[in-house]
C-alpha cells in the first residue's frame, strides 16, 4: 500500500492510494474512478489539476490502458474531469461547466440569443430563516443562514430579483467580501473561487407569484405585478445542498428560453 500512495503522489502530487481490490465485487475501472472521484470531492483534487495521461497511470499502476481509460471516461461522464484536445485531462471546475450550461437564457423571441446581463449587489445579512429553507438545507434549527439579495439586469433593466440562502457553516467568511466581488462574476464561479464549493448539480421548481413592494420597487414594476417564480437548490460534491434560491423574472419582454427536455440552467 506504501508503495502505491507513492506512485499516485507522483502522478498526481497529491495522497492518492489505490489498491486493486478483487474481493470488492466491483471492477478495478470503478474502483480507479471511485478514488479519483474522493479525492476530488474532498478537496485534495482542486478544480482546474492537471491529470496525468492514461498511459502514464497505466504504467505506474500496473493496470491495462483500456482499465484507466474507462476510469477516466466514467470521471468525464459525470463532469467531473474533462480533456482539452492537445493539452490533457483536467479537474472540471464550475467555469468550465457554465460553458456548456448557459445562464438562466432570457430573450425576447425564437430566434434571438440570450440577454448579455450583469449583476447588482442589494444586501448581504445573517438570518434564521424558516424552517422550510433549513430543512431543504439540510441545516439543524439552531444553524442560521446568509441572506443575499441581488438583481439581474440587461442594459440597465432590471428584470429578475433573487434571493439567495446559504449556511454559516459553509460560509463562514461570506460578510467580509465587498458588494463589487458579487457583481463582478456569476456567483458560482466566485463561490468554488473563494470557498472552494463547486456546483455539481440542481433542482428547479416554476411557479407565479405577485410582486410584493420591495421586490416592485427593484424591479421597476407595480405591486402585484405576475412574475414567474423560480425556486432553486444547488448541490455541491456528495449531493449536499448549498444554497436555496428565489428568483422572481419580469416576463412581458423578455421570456425564459428552453430548448429540449434535457436543457439545464445556471446563473
Amino acid at each position: 500500500m506504501e508503495n502505491e500512495v507513492k506512485q499516485m503522489e507522483q502522478l498526481i502530487g497529491g495522497p492518492i492510494p489505490f489498491s486493486r481490490s478483487e474481493n470488492e465485487g466491483r471492477p478495478v475501472y470503478f474502483q480507479l474512478a471511485r478514488v479519483i472521484q474522493d479525492q476530488i470531492e474532498k478537496g485534495c483534487l482542486k478544480a482546474g489539476t492537471r491529470l496525468p495521461s492514461e498511459r502514464k497511470v497505466s504504467g505506474l499502476n500496473h493496470l491495462s490502458l483500456a482499465t484507466v481509460r474507462k476510469a477516466f471516461e466514467e470521471l468525464v461522464q459525470k463532469g467531473l474531469i474533462h480533456r482539452i484536445q492537445g493539452k490533457g485531462t483536467f479537474v472540471t471546475s464550475t467555469s468550465e461547466r457554465l460553458q456548456k450550461l448557459l445562464f438562466y437564457p432570457f430573450v425576447t423571441d425564437f430566434k434571438e440569443k440570450p440577454l448579455i446581463t450583469e449583476f447588482t449587489f442589494l444586501n448581504l445579512k445573517k438570518v434564521r430563516g424558516d424552517m422550510k429553507i433549513r430543512q431543504y438545507l439540510a441545516l439543524e434549527k439552531n444553524q442560521n443562514l446568509w441572506e443575499l439579495r441581488r438583481l439581474i439586469l440587461s442594459k440597465s433593466t432590471p428584470f429578475v430579483y433573487c434571493i439567495s440562502y446559504f449556511p454559516r457553516n459553509l460560509f463562514q467568511k461570506m460578510g467580509k467580501y465587498q458588494p463589487r466581488d458579487f457583481e463582478k462574476e456569476p456567483l458560482y464561479i466566485f463561490l468554488e473561487k473563494e470557498f472552494n464549493i463547486p456546483t455539481i448539480s440542481h433542482i428547479e421548481l416554476f411557479g407565479v407569484a405577485l410582486a410584493e413592494k420591495n421586490i416592485a420597487t427593484h424591479l421597476r414594476i407595480n405591486e402585484d405585478h405576475p412574475l414567474l417564480e423560480i425556486e432553486k437548490l444547488i448541490f455541491t460534491h456528495q449531493n449536499i445542498p448549498f444554497e436555496y434560491r428565489k428568483s422572481y423574472c419580469v416576463t412581458d419582454v423578455f421570456k425564459l428560453k428552453k430548448i429540449t427536455s434535457s436543457y439545464k440552467s445556471f446563473t
